[in-house]
């Protein structure tokens, strides 16, 4: 697991336990097979939202990529949009965890 902006690593990292992904998560390049990197970003609500619509909800966009180490082939890559999320990059966190184990099932099913 690479570090990533805004720390949201630490929110892959919680999804990827939540929806109980089979990975082992290390921090040590050297000692891991595939890398996960990616980028996200949280647009605030504005002052208009919250006044007009009493909404705090942020929108979440996060992209991630899976490389193998060995070869260099990106073997997953994957972006959410999350809009008007409560619960914020721990939402988007979730969410790209969730895929990752669709990814693993279907390739082992």
């Amino acid at each position: 697991m690479a570090p990533m902006p805004n720390g949201f690593e630490t929110y892959v990292v919680a999804g990827l336990e939540k929806k109980k992904v089979p990975v082992v998560v290390v921090v040590n390049r050297d000692k891991a097979d595939y890398e996960l990197t990616g980028v996200s970003d949280s647009d605030r609500a504005g002052w208009a939202k919250m006044l007009f619509m009493g909404s705090q909800q942020t929108n979440e966009t996060a992209s991630i990529k899976i490389v193998n180490l060995k070869t260099g082939n990106i073997v997953f890559a994957y972006s959410v949009n999350k809009t008007n999320s409560a619960r914020g990059k721990q939402s988007a966190g979730e969410a790209v965890a969730k895929h990752i184990n669709e990814k693993i099932e279907n390739r082992y099913h």
